[in-house]
């Protein structure tokens, strides 16, 4: 859920024309772009990882896996279809 704010976040900051200025505080906005891109690089791969993680684990048990009682694999793979819609390069 960090990742999707933080992803969020850099969407904001790469939209902002105003990003190189120097005023107050951009070295900080700066280092947390890094940062998040960084981050945000991570997420197809920790995605895919709890896809299957969680599809192994209902297999398993024979049950649903929910998050605050929605099911995790749908809440997964809307990510993926929104994510897939946006280039954040």
């Amino acid at each position: 859920m960090s990742a999707s704010e933080e992803e969020s976040w850099l969407e904001d900051y790469n939209r902002d024309d105003n990003r190189y200025h120097g005023s107050r505080g951009a070295h900080l906005n700066l280092k947390r772009a890094e940062k998040a891109r960084i981050l945000v690089s991570k997420i197809p791969a920790l995605v895919d990882t709890l896809v299957a993680k969680t599809r192994t684990w209902e297999e398993e048990h024979g049950l649903t896996f929910a998050y605050n009682g929605v099911p995790l694999l749908a809440m997964l793979n809307e990510y993926a279809n929104r994510r897939s819609d946006f280039s954040f390069e």
